[in-house]
């Protein structure tokens, strides 16, 4: 079974991405090489402006305008457009998707962010989701586990080791929401009756092929190294895909 490659490759070289293939973008918010300025007035789009202006002159503006001019520009690479040019339509749920008139190449992405790290996933013809935290002691975990995730999912809690309780929780957290993101449905108690905790057995490149019950959708779902300071998840529809990961910087 495939893993992500752990290795870097040259932002150079993407110009496209082919059917099974996932491309995993990182993105530093705390230092990105472009700077937040240039995207705010040269990529983002009325909406996000008016979005980042409402959050005043602070950080959390700065890394709202990077995570979503890096993903314009990103997603502009594979289009072929330019990235101020890109529609961006929601479903019911709020999960974004590209509008069909900006979409010849039928790509699908989800972006995440937790502290300073953004994550952006990009697929072709494949349901995609990703999510990524920041590891961080969790308010009464135990309530949590109880509404939205599976007995097996909470065995695998309450057998770890108390010194990486939080780690543990935030493995099961990311895996969950990943696969949710990538639905489109949102986080849910529905997503109780769904056991993931397979992904979880061994190694932090796990991966698991899960056949959803009712039904006959195959899922991918796996970690991502991202360092000792945050987890992240990988959901996507269909068998093991290809998987490359990239670090945006000016090159793009």
């Amino acid at each position: 079974m495939d893993s992500i490659d752990a290795k870097r490759k040259n932002t150079h070289a993407v110009r496209t991405i082919s059917d099974g293939e996932v491309h995993v973008w990182e993105i530093a918010l705390d230092h990105p090489a472009i700077n937040p300025v240039y995207l705010f007035n040269e990529v983002l789009s009325d909406e996000e402006r008016a979005r980042a202006s409402r959050l005043g002159l602070s950080v959390h503006r700065d890394k709202f305008v990077t995570a979503r001019g890096y993903l314009r520009i990103i997603l502009g690479r594979y289009l072929n457009i330019r990235p101020a040019d890109i529609e961006f339509e929601y479903n019911e749920h709020g999960k974004p998707g590209i509008a069909a008139e900006s979409d010849t190449k039928k790509i699908s992405f989800n972006l995440t962010h937790s502290r300073n790290l953004a994550l952006c996933a990009v697929a072709a013809k494949g349901a995609v989701g990703i999510d990524v935290e920041y590891i961080r002691p969790v308010l009464k975990p135990e309530k949590i586990l109880e509404r939205f995730f599976s007995p097996g999912e909470m065995e695998y809690y309450q057998s770890s080791p108390e010194i990486i309780r939080n780690r543990a929780f935030m493995s099961l957290w990311t895996i969950k929401e990943a696969y949710s993101k990538a639905v489109g449905r949102g986080f849910s108690s529905a997503l109780k009756g769904l056991d993931l905790s397979p992904v979880l057995g061994g190694t932090s490149q796990a991966a698991a092929s899960i056949r959803l019950e009712g039904s006959n959708e195959n899922w991918t779902i796996l970690q991502i190294d991202t360092g000792n300071d945050y987890i992240a998840a990988l959901a996507f529809k269909g068998d093991p895909p290809g998987i490359s990961r990239f670090i945006a910087d000016r090159s793009l």
